[in-house]
């Protein structure tokens, strides 16, 4: 049947197929999952990042105390770093595997391979940790490898250094799980006053 384009009273009709809303539903909801699936890709890369970044801080004094250690007791620099390396690989097995030690056996490995430079592979050490700290004691012990000067003394300060800042750092993560409890504390206390509060309103 052939629809009219005027009514009886004379009003011009327009008609149009009916649109098919599902379509843009259905890409509207893909593009907006798609978003929401990317941020928490980039949020769990962030967060495993912190957290690399965190495990590697907080094992780093203990390290640089036992290389002071050895170090004060005369031990040689890069067989300090052979006997620390070979402490963790004997209590591997009843620990898990630690960041910062497994980049160390990386080295270690390298330079009993390849000979490779004991100050050559700390450098690229630190650029794999990516940690400012480590790569502060890699610019100290190269830069004392043909200076003479007390490395002990040097890494005792900065042990001192690192271990100030590792409170300083437990303080700050302190106040932010602080902050962070506020928020909801507070979302349970408005649930609760508007609980309390609902018959009274009714009431009136």
């Amino acid at each position: 049947a052939v629809l009219p384009k005027e009514l009886d009273s004379g009003i011009k009709v327009t008609w149009r197929a009916p649109v098919d809303h599902r379509y843009f539903l259905i890409g509207g909801s893909t593009l907006l999952l798609a978003f929401f699936l990317y941020r928490k890709k980039m949020s769990d890369q962030k967060n495993a990042r912190e957290k690399r970044m965190q495990e590697i801080r907080r094992d780093f004094p203990y390290f640089l105390d036992k290389l002071v250690m050895l170090l004060s007791a005369g031990v040689i620099l890069t067989e300090s770093v052979y006997r620390i390396w070979g402490d963790y690989e004997r209590f591997q097995q009843v620990s898990r595997p630690k960041i910062l030690y497994e980049e160390l056996g990386e080295a270690v490995r390298t330079m009993r391979n390849s000979n490779a430079a004991f100050s050559a592979e700390l450098i690229r050490m630190s650029e794999r940790l990516q940690v400012r700290e480590f790569a502060r004691l890699a610019v100290i012990l190269r830069d004392s490898l043909g200076s003479g000067n007390d490395l002990a003394a040097k890494l005792e300060n900065e042990s001192i250094l690192m271990w100030r800042e590792r409170k300083s750092s437990i303080q700050t993560l302190g106040r932010v799980a602080d902050t962070k409890l506020i928020f909801p504390l507070m979302i349970i206390l408005t649930v609760l006053i508007i609980i309390v509060m609902t018959p009274a309103v009714l009431q009136l």
